[in-house]
């Protein structure tokens, strides 16, 4: 629980003291872009939220050396020293225990990761496409198979998604979405630079939503994040 001191004030009088930045950890298996953006996010004030761990499924990738300079805490843990998958997503949250993280981001994470009820509603994803209609999710689908996918579909639209993760792959509640045009003559690695920069955006301005309208979730953490506004507009 979060105790209230109280700090003096411009006028002399005593005010409530500022609510410590949500703890969260964050989950990924590649290059670390996502958790890029989210630093700079935190580094400008916009983001209310400290990473106390970062963890990825795969050894040796750049996330890992962004973290590590970033002084964060690293593990790895890979799918393929556990049986299933339920025992891998034990693991997970065994290890991430002891930094006591009230919220999961997963960025770039690639292994499916079950939902037990204690942390229903408390791991967010984001998507490189707009969920559900593009129908471009799943298992196997990252990177620029996803661009690829979207533009064998043909259409005039992408985007990035932003959701609740559950037991499935890419198929939890929508929290937000951003939209981009598809231009002529777009290459997937063309449309990917396009969604990613919306992503940077995006996913920063969708955490402090979600964290705000959910109280009973993240306590005090949720008015911390109302209290930051919000940068942008996408679709919801």
């Amino acid at each position: 629980m979060i105790e209230d001191r109280l700090l003096p004030t411009e006028t002399g009088q005593p005010g409530p003291a500022p609510t410590p930045p949500l703890v969260v950890a964050v989950l990924l298996s590649g290059s670390g872009r996502t958790l890029e953006n989210l630093l700079a996010s935190i580094a400008a004030g916009t983001l209310a939220v400290k990473i106390a761990v970062v963890m990825s499924s795969v050894p040796a990738v750049r996330g890992l050396e962004i973290a590590a300079a970033a002084g964060i805490p690293t593990q790895v843990i890979r799918r393929r020293d556990f049986d299933d998958d339920a025992v891998y997503s034990d693991a997970i949250y065994a290890a991430l225990a002891p930094y006591a993280p009230s919220l999961i981001l997963l960025a770039g994470f690639l292994r499916r990761l079950l939902v037990p009820p204690a942390w229903r509603g408390r791991i967010l994803n984001t998507h490189p496409a707009l969920l559900p209609e593009s129908g471009v999710a799943g298992r196997g689908m990252f990177g620029a198979r996803i661009h690829a996918a979207v533009l064998a579909r043909g259409g005039t639209r992408s985007g990035a998604t932003v959701h609740v993760v559950d037991d499935g792959y890419d198929t939890g509640p929508v929290v937000r979405r951003m939209e981009v045009p598809i231009a002529p003559g777009d290459s997937a690695e063309s449309l990917g630079a396009r969604v990613f920069a919306a992503e940077c955006l995006l996913y920063p301005a969708a955490i402090r939503d979600y964290v705000a309208s959910h109280p009973e979730l993240f306590g005090d953490a949720a008015a911390a994040q109302a209290a930051n506004g919000d940068l942008g507009r996408g679709t919801r």
